[in-house]
């Protein structure tokens, strides 16, 4: 396999991974996958978005990845995330392969 054919495997199963999710919190939240991508900001299309987005971060996609995947800028990603883990995280620190979120208390060290 190419690397070209390699990326293009690996980029439908983040988009496989990105329906399977979508459609997960569009049943938790009682709206349509539709009404989470659209640009709404009313509190329960934003929310589940969020939601989305912090997801996919936790299943190991990078902010640049869910960014591209849902349309947006990588720091709205960043910013969604962090709002959705609360307070106790506050940097973004580089990982192995991917962009992390640290403690407060680590970020600093």
């Amino acid at each position: 396999m190419t690397p070209r054919e390699q990326r293009a495997a690996l980029w439908g199963a983040r988009q496989a991974v990105l329906a399977e999710t979508l459609a997960a919190v569009a049943k938790e939240y009682g709206i349509t996958v539709e009404s989470i991508d659209s640009d709404s900001r009313v509190p329960p299309m934003g929310e589940a978005r969020r939601e989305v987005m912090t997801r996919l971060w936790e299943r190991g996609l990078s902010l640049s990845e869910i960014g591209r995947l849902l349309g947006r800028h990588p720091s709205t990603v960043h910013a969604a995330v962090r709002k959705s883990m609360g307070d106790t995280y506050s940097e973004i620190s580089p990982g192995p392969g991917r962009v992390r979120l640290m403690p407060e208390e680590t970020a600093s060290k």
